[in-house]
């Protein structure tokens, strides 16, 4: 229930918002912000993003304010602007341009526009697109959105401005689990639950298998990067 901050070089720690209270609060600065179970943080140098009780919440870094950029705390997964948007369980997140881009445990996809976002806890929310199973974990490479899905699949993503992005499976099989590496469909994970990148390849958190996978973008190749297997 807070956002912690490390120093890399030295290891220090400090909590930078969140008091340890399990609530929400749409406005609050530092550790007076109430930040409940946080998930799923990224940046864009100025702003920390994280999704939690249902809504997306913005810290400034500069100024330690804490804000609410869309969603009520509602249970739902209405489009809108601002508090008028609905999230159910969103998970990840990741800023392509000018659009937040959330992966939420119902199999959605959404965009938040936050370059429209005038410093009043709005932003213009739409449906991107739906897939099979919970998505868990959000990336991109500047130009494809990649998304782990609990259902065994790595999904690519291309939004390209269109309201009818295109998808397709990056690589594993819908429905099958398993530890194979191989290309594309040939390929097996069990419930993927964290993804990066660092442009040419994409590292996954294999979660019931407990290992790293390694997917080639350019070929959807899956090979283990680490981890026996073993909890």
């Amino acid at each position: 229930r807070r956002l912690r901050r490390i120093e890399i070089a030295t290891g220090e720690v400090t909590t930078i918002a969140g008091t340890g209270s399990n609530n929400c609060v749409d406005s609050a600065t530092g550790t007076s912000a109430k930040i409940s179970k946080p998930e799923g943080l990224t940046t864009d140098g100025t702003n920390i993003y994280l999704q939690t009780c249902m809504k997306i919440l913005k810290y400034n870094i500069s100024s330690t304010a804490v804000t609410t950029v869309a969603g009520s705390g509602y249970l739902q997964n209405d489009d809108g602007t601002g508090s008028s948007a609905h999230f159910y369980y969103p998970r990840d997140s990741t800023i392509l341009g000018n659009i937040l881009y959330v992966a939420t445990g119902n199999n959605l996809v959404r965009a938040i526009d936050i370059s429209t976002d005038p410093g009043l806890n709005e932003g213009v929310v739409t449906t991107l697109t739906s897939m099979t199973g919970n998505n868990s974990a959000i990336t991109n490479d500047g130009t494809h959105l990649y998304v782990a899905s609990t259902r065994h699949i790595i999904y690519k993503l291309t939004p390209a401005g269109s309201s009818y992005p295109g998808v397709s499976t990056l690589a594993g099989k819908g429905w099958q689990s398993g530890t194979t590496d191989g290309q594309g469909s040939s390929a097996r994970f069990n419930t993927p639950m964290g993804i990066t990148n660092d442009g040419t390849n994409l590292y996954v958190a294999d979660r019931v298998n407990n290992l790293i996978r390694k997917v080639v973008i350019s070929t959807g190749e899956v090979t283990t990067f680490a981890g026996s297997g073993s909890g």
